[in-house]
């Protein structure tokens, strides 16, 4: 629009104006630039483009079939959600990316119980507040969910852990982990932990997929003939790579200490980067499927 000065031009303006909210906007905006040149030609950007079309897809799918009506809402909130999430991170507000994500864990659930429990898509919609937190709210649906067999949540000792996390992270609790964080990254975060967000995102982009996939199957009837809404390789592939990552970052925050307790010293560095390692090639996804042939 003519007339209206740019971002960068606005900013400058503010530091001379206004210096504290301009620090912040400078330092989101750069680090928002140099994370966007940094993946701009890589495997993460590519999976999430995926995503997206894949849940654009499912929008199109859902809307063209009665069956589908009330899930379309879902899936539109959960696009909104992983554009909420790319942003932060790219901005590096993990916070927000985390907060994000705990709604698209919700709006799994209801997929799931609305894919086994067909009447609950048209009770949910038309319940008033207070009954519809009562029957929908995220615990109650997991209840629903290891009644009705559906793994995870019918596994032997399941507990919401990931769920539990980001809902401490979303209220107020002494500090601990990095989902706590709220505000711009700090100067001296660590780089490693930078990719938290895609993290983020290509777990629960996945666990999404999976709950769309099954509300399909169980909405038609679990057909002979069925196929994926879409071909998923570029997400599979950023999935796995986010899933190493994932690795690499709890060992570098967990080896030393357990390595401390098992050498009864200080480990070495070398000894910490030989740990993260061996845990790489037991635990990541590549290795997992090397394994199997």
């Amino acid at each position: 629009m003519s007339g209206i000065p740019g971002y960068q031009d606005s900013l400058r303006a503010l530091v001379e104006t206004k210096p504290l909210i301009a620090k912040s906007l400078q330092m989101a905006e750069e680090r928002r630039a140099q994370r966007l040149a940094d993946y701009m030609n890589g495997m993460r950007l590519k999976g999430i483009e995926q995503l997206y079309a894949y849940l654009d897809t499912a929008v199109v799918s859902f809307t063209a079939s009665p069956e589908f009506a009330d899930q379309v809402f879902l899936v539109c909130r959960a696009r909104a959600d992983f554009e909420t999430a790319l942003e932060a991170t790219l901005s590096g507000y993990q916070g927000v990316a985390a907060d994000a994500m705990r709604d698209v864990m919700e709006i799994e659930g209801l997929l799931l119980d609305f894919a086994t429990h067909p009447g609950n898509a048209v009770e949910w919609r038309n319940a008033e507040r207070k009954a519809r937190m009562k029957k929908f709210g995220p615990a109650a649906v997991r209840e629903r969910l290891k009644a009705a067999g559906l793994p995870p949540y019918s596994n032997e000792h399941f507990e919401p852990i990931d769920y539990r996390a980001h809902s401490e992270a979303l209220h107020v609790t002494p500090p601990g982990t990095r989902l706590n964080d709220r505000g711009p990254e700090a100067p001296n975060y660590p780089s490693l932990f930078a990719d938290l967000g895609f993290v983020e995102i290509f777990e629960h982009g996945n666990r999404i997929l999976s709950a769309i996939e099954m509300t399909r199957i169980l909405g038609l009837g679990v057909p002979d003939d069925y196929k994926p809404l879409m071909p998923m390789d570029d997400f599979g592939a950023a999935y796995e790579r986010t899933q190493e990552m994932q690795v690499i970052m709890v060992a570098m925050v967990e080896g030393p200490q357990l390595l401390k307790k098992k050498l009864n010293r200080v480990p070495t560095a070398s000894e910490v980067l030989e740990y993260v390692a061996g845990d790489i090639q037991s635990k990541s996804p590549r290795a997992s499927s090397e394994d199997c042939g």
